[in-house]
């Protein structure tokens, strides 16, 4: 077994790829095996069917990066275009056929993280397999900063985290996003605060520019916005100076990198337009003026 099926056997599982005859079959993968997930970033030089053979103990989600995908979900067959996403249950998720030059990626959630991750949404812990529905979501073209966060999960380096929170996020999201039997039963919040901070920061981080305000933050982590504001002073700051320093970061970088001709471009591009303010702001968090910045950022 070469490097590159051992690393598709440590994403896929057990299974076999079929392809017509006379096409010369290779993969590239990149691979990243935790103790509650395995990420695998997959891509077939030819026109290939997998079959995935039992037993499958694990959840997936599916996501179409490049090019086109048919999968075979319990007894129907969905196709999935760039962007589209699709979770499966054990056993659900039997065959999946990529078109030449396709990339996917292919998330395996354990068990007890799934459960664990539902269960606080719920009045009763779920019993047995969570069953999902075989519903297609696009991550393309909505603006929301949580599908934004999401997007940056999947689609980034695999072993690129936004926060140690990331896969307990990504979980979320598919519990909440992905039809199941419990979905119904879905109820607000869940959290404890440490949880809604980290849930909250990941949607900062991966849009510090929307311009939404804190109770939108609270309405897409089902919190009220009191209950924001307390966790994330339990935490040391209040939201909005989170958000702030988020966008105060993204300033320092772009003058390190030289990415604007102007530390006024800069602040502008990332939303500040008080310049005196922003002054202020910037010298507390970094103790230098940010022309300063500017200036190393030019002489490296």
């Amino acid at each position: 077994m070469t490097d590159e099926e051992h690393d598709a056997a440590r994403v896929l599982g057990p299974h076999l790829v079929r392809v017509e005859r006379g096409q010369r079959l290779e993969v590239r993968v990149t691979a990243l095996a935790g103790p509650r997930l395995v990420v695998g970033t997959l891509a077939y030089t030819c026109d290939a069917t997998i079959e995935l053979q039992g037993p499958q103990p694990d959840y997936f989600l599916l996501i179409v990066l490049r090019g086109r995908l048919v999968c075979r979900h319990g007894k129907r067959y969905l196709e999935l275009g760039s962007g589209a996403v699709v979770a499966a249950s054990p056993e659900q998720l039997s065959t999946i056929r990529c078109a030449s030059g396709s990339l996917f990626r292919v998330i395996r959630i354990r068990p007890d993280l799934l459960r664990a991750r539902l269960a606080p949404l719920l009045a009763f812990p779920p019993e047995g397999i969570v069953s999902f529905r075989p519903l297609v979501r696009s991550l393309l073209g909505d603006a929301g900063p949580l599908a934004k966060s999401v997007r940056r999960l999947l689609t980034g380096p695999p072993g690129d985290r936004l926060t140690r929170h990331a896969e307990e996020v990504l979980v979320d999201w598919v519990v909440r996003n992905q039809p199941h039997q419990f979905s119904g039963g879905l109820r607000r919040g869940g959290w404890d605060s440490a949880e809604l901070v980290a849930f909250v920061k990941v949607l900062m981080d991966s849009d510090p520019f929307s311009g939404r305000s804190m109770a939108y933050y609270a309405q897409l982590a089902g919190a009220t916005l009191a209950e924001l504001t307390g966790a994330f002073q339990e935490d040391g700051c209040l939201p909005h100076e989170y958000l702030r320093g988020v966008r105060l970061d993204c300033v320092r970088r772009f003058l390190l990198r030289g990415e604007q001709p102007s530390v006024r471009a800069a602040a502008e591009r990332c939303g500040f337009r008080d310049n005196a303010q922003f002054n202020k702001w910037y010298v507390a968090r970094f103790a230098e003026w940010p022309w300063e910045t500017a200036r190393r950022g030019r002489v490296e």
